[in-house]
């Protein structure tokens, strides 16, 4: 099975007029040096491929419980949120619960 990766190589240079740089330099030693991955639109556009190789989720899961260790997410009433709508109710690091008081204050 490809890589996600390959699968995108694949894709991309399927796509017309889009060019792997490394094709191109293959004969060039450019020896500590960076470059882009690919080249479309007669070589106005760059084009820098990222991916992730293995699966982050378990960073998702200790972020999440880090910050419900340290009271910053709510605590009662709707819990099946989108990880979007959960994080947009986080409370900022420099707000100071004040649980007595039942509000925050800068």
């Amino acid at each position: 099975m490809l890589t996600l990766k390959d699968r995108f190589e694949k894709f991309i240079l399927s796509t017309r007029g889009v060019e792997s740089v490394d094709q191109l330099m293959k004969h060039c030693v450019l020896e500590g040096r960076q470059r882009a991955d690919y080249l479309a639109c007669d070589r106005r556009v760059v084009i820098e491929q990222k991916s992730i190789d293995v699966n982050p989720d378990y960073k998702i899961q200790q972020f999440l419980d880090k910050l419900a260790s340290a009271g910053r997410l709510p605590s009662s009433g709707q819990m099946d949120w989108s990880l979007a709508e959960l994080l947009s109710k986080v409370v900022p690091e420099r707000l100071i619960p004040l649980s007595q008081v039942g509000q925050y204050v800068v």
